[in-house]
């Protein structure tokens, strides 16, 4: 049960009067109760106790499945069911973002490095997942000829990459050819979309910060911030252990039997 449900759900004790059984005419002062409160006490006692139990069991599965839980639930699927085969791969860690100034290996001018240093980041080929982790998925996706026990995936993140590159071999025309309609479709236009739909989905919410620059005696926007990131080289591990090497022929149709909810 989500976090959103219990929001809307009732005290357990409302304000308005609930009917309990016990006599009104009770008198307190005694200490003593009469005959027959004791059954109702006892009744609305273990009632109390089921609601409860029932209560705590609900938010520790809410906020069970990687603490997912904490976010409200809106279109119905949970974060933590649209599975990906990567999921034993994630893992968390603190990363401090660059400063304006810094220049990383992915910095500069076109060049043989540069480039080098862009592709290492997301050249692994296309991956293939055994047809139990594929059924999994929320999407479909194919199997391969030869070799129907496996199915065809590509991590969005090293599409998002191969994109942005891309992008920024397209500032660069003299150095690089220009890009060709692929596809019936601009490349470059279509990685800038993919890039746009990729940021909104994730939507880091990190703050930016400010510090005061005695300097310019100003404030000035803060670049390097701790932001709370999944460990990008394990996934690209998990890419490499499951790289398709052999030939795929994309011309080949395989029927398969998985079945599952399929949302296009």
């Amino acid at each position: 049960m989500s976090r959103q449900s219990f929001e809307h759900r009732r005290p357990l004790l409302p304000e308005e009067d609930i009917e309990t059984g016990v006599d009104d005419k009770l008198s307190y002062g005694s200490g003593k109760p009469t005959s027959h409160m004791q059954p109702y006490k006892r009744r609305l006692m273990i009632v109390s106790a089921l609601l409860i139990a029932s209560i705590l069991l609900n938010i520790s599965q809410a906020w069970s499945a990687q603490g997912i839980g904490r976010f409200r639930v809106v279109t119905g699927i949970r974060p933590d069911e649209s599975y990906s085969p990567a999921y034993d791969a994630v893992e968390y860690e603190l990363r401090k973002f660059s400063r304006a100034r810094w220049i990383s290996p992915w910095h500069g001018p076109p060049s043989d490095a540069v480039d080098a240093a862009w592709e290492s980041l997301y050249s692994f080929g296309i991956n293939k997942i055994p047809k139990s982790e594929a059924a999994k998925m929320l999407n479909r996706t194919v199997a391969l000829p030869g070799d129907e026990g496996n199915y065809v995936v590509a991590l969005d993140v090293f599409h998002q990459l191969h994109c942005l590159n891309q992008v920024r071999k397209a500032l660069h025309p003299n150095y690089y050819p220009p890009q060709k309609i692929v596809n019936g479709f601009d490349h470059i236009d279509h990685c800038v979309n993919s890039i746009r739909e990729s940021l909104t989905c994730s939507a880091d919410i990190t703050p930016n910060t400010w510090i005061w620059n005695q300097e310019k005696q100003m404030a000035a926007p803060r670049l390097d911030n701790m932001h709370m990131c999944r460990n990008f080289d394990k996934i690209q591990e998990w890419a490499r252990a499951r790289e398709m090497t052999a030939p795929w022929n994309k011309t080949v149709h395989v029927e398969d039997d998985l079945e599952y909810t399929i949302i296009y």
